[in-house]
């Protein structure tokens, strides 16, 4: 539960830093994050299925490498091919809505107080001219 708060707090604290265009990779992608992600799932003893991009950072999602039976000799083009990381794509597609959702709704909160200083810019314009109105008379 406290880790769920943390997430929380961390994406809202993103957020209030978002930029207003809400784009899915900001900037080039490095052509290097696939073959950095195979070569760790390698050293995890395992398979890469994606690569994940959210803005500025790549993840990796690995699973766990087929293994064939003993005096088999199953060859890689014949191995089923790897299951999407669901789950992952999932979680970091929640990310980035729940970033744009808090950008949307402080660029709501702002326009509001915008819109009530200006009333009350207003209110005020039309009680001074009410009291120079009345000085007059």
């Amino acid at each position: 539960m406290s880790r769920l708060v943390v997430v929380c707090g961390l994406l809202l604290s993103i957020a209030a830093c978002a930029n207003p265009v809400n784009r899915a990779v900001a900037g080039p992608v490095d052509v290097m994050r696939g073959e950095e992600c195979r070569v760790a799932c390698t050293n995890l003893g395992m398979e890469l299925t994606q690569v994940v991009l959210i803005m500025n950072s790549a993840g990796c999602v690995c699973q766990v490498a087929p293994t064939s039976a003993p005096g088999s000799s199953t060859a890689p083009a014949e191995r089923p091919a790897p299951q999407a990381g669901g789950a992952a794509t999932a979680a970091g597609g929640a990310a980035i809505a729940a970033v744009a959702a808090e950008a949307q709704r402080q660029a709501a909160e702002r326009a509001r107080r915008t819109q009530e200083e200006e009333a009350q810019q207003q209110q005020q314009q039309q009680q001074q001219q009410q009291l120079q109105q009345q000085h007059r008379h």
